[in-house]
């Protein structure tokens, strides 16, 4: 069982990589809004998570849903961290929020995505997303076969991420997010938004709350890109990954375990 955590669909992309036959994959958003939090772990299936470092520390929803989970019949658990740099440092705060639920974190890696955060700058063009894309199918590739024989890989607790756990509180606020004349009202942002921080009122999104998680999925989702952030997004460029653009293509989960 693969539990998951995406904005633009980067995680889910990788998940859906990782996935053994048979395996169910949890959106754990969509686990957090439904109260949704225990689960039986078939005997022959691995826990996994899957999610996106942002602003270097793990997703508030993620880390709600670790908090509240209740998995019996656990056996093997590992965690795959997607990033827009060469490396992941949340790994361990994911590793001492599971120990304080009595899971042991055996395996984390991380695998370089396309960068969506165009809030701080343009994202790469659609060539140089897809040559991303094709090098990190390759290395989710080489993780799952990796992941076949229940390796112990620590996570890497060189970088300290206390600091920016302390920022990520800062740069979660919401209060420059904004949909702009070119809103055409359609709730897209408000369905999509992990935090549930957008409501729909008289037609326009509106952010109540003071903070969300930042995977700006609403900005780089918005068919008319509406949505901006502050005034630094008006003319840079969206991403998004194809797994969402082809939201209806099957999984491919062929191979067996």
């Amino acid at each position: 069982m693969i539990f998951y955590y995406t904005g633009t669909g980067n995680s889910l992309f990788a998940a859906r990589k990782l996935l053994y036959r048979g395996e169910q994959l949890v959106n754990m958003a969509e686990a957090c809004q439904n109260h949704e939090f225990v689960y039986q772990i078939p005997t022959h299936e691995r826990v996994g998570f899957v999610y996106p470092e942002l602003c270097g520390a793990v997703p508030e929803t993620v880390c709600e849903f670790v908090k509240q989970a209740i998995l019996n019949n656990v056996r093997y658990v590992f965690a795959v961290v997607t990033c827009a740099g060469e490396r992941a440092m949340s790994a361990q705060i994911l590793e001492d929020l599971l120990a304080e639920r009595f899971l042991p974190l055996q395996y984390a890696n991380f695998v370089t995505m396309p960068n969506n955060a165009l809030i701080y700058a343009d994202v790469q063009t659609d060539e140089k997303a897809a040559a991303i894309l094709k090098t990190a199918e390759q290395r989710l590739g080489t993780i799952r076969e990796e992941l076949r024989k229940h390796p112990i890989h620590p996570a890497d607790r060189r970088f300290l991420p206390k600091i920016t756990r302390r920022i990520y509180p800062v740069a979660t606020a919401t209060k420059k997010f904004f949909a702009d004349e070119n809103c055409i009202g359609c709730g897209i942002c408000a369905k999509i938004c992990p935090s549930k921080a957008i409501e729909m009122q008289n037609g326009m999104p509106v952010w109540v709350k003071s903070h969300c998680d930042l995977c700006v999925g609403c900005i780089n989702r918005c068919p008319k890109q509406a949505i901006q952030y502050g005034k630094s997004t008006k003319n840079r460029t969206r991403y998004v990954n194809p797994v969402l653009k082809q939201a209806a293509a099957p999984t491919d989960t062929s191979e067996e375990a």
